[in-house]
């Protein structure tokens, strides 16, 4: 079995789950863009969302834009750097991928408790927080224990 999959990576080592991996990888690239965007967007709105929101303390909206971009933009650098580690085939790659997942859940959960009462009103917050967490579980499982990761990732 080892000697058939080390043939298929040799030939395609980007082919089986780890396509899932890239685009994943894509998609949180892509995810974070348009979180930077949005609220670099919302800086120069934010005295019209807080009348329109009623929210009672502004500094708490202003510390929120400002975590959220800040994370977004760290998190768009690294995920950024990860494409290039996935497809130099970096013996880093599963490590710092790993880490990554770990780090863009708990800057998701410290957002969602630290700025709750601006997050209160929708579930959808809570939605995206635990749907990540079990998408981060099930990636950070195939990173550990998947033959071709080890396979594709080792030099």
């Amino acid at each position: 079995m080892t000697d058939n999959l080390s043939d298929k990576v040799k030939t395609n080592p980007f082919g089986g789950w780890l396509m899932v991996v890239q685009i994943i990888l894509f998609l949180l690239i892509f995810a974070r863009l348009r979180d930077v965007q949005l609220f670099y967007g919302l800086l120069g709105e934010e005295e019209k969302l807080l009348k329109i929101q009623g929210v009672t303390d502004p500094h708490l909206y202003t510390a929120f834009i400002y975590t959220e971009l800040i994370s977004g933009a760290v998190l768009l650098m690294w995920a950024s750097v990860l494409i290039y580690l996935f497809f130099k085939r970096q013996k880093l790659f599963p490590v710092l991928m790993i880490i990554f997942i770990i780090a863009d859940q708990l800057t998701d959960a410290a957002v969602f408790y630290l700025f709750q009462p601006l997050a209160a009103s929708s579930p959808f917050v809570s939605q995206k927080l635990i749907f990540g967490i079990i998408i981060g579980m099930l990636l950070i499982a195939y990173l550990v224990l998947s033959e071709r990761v080890k396979l594709t990732f080792i030099k």
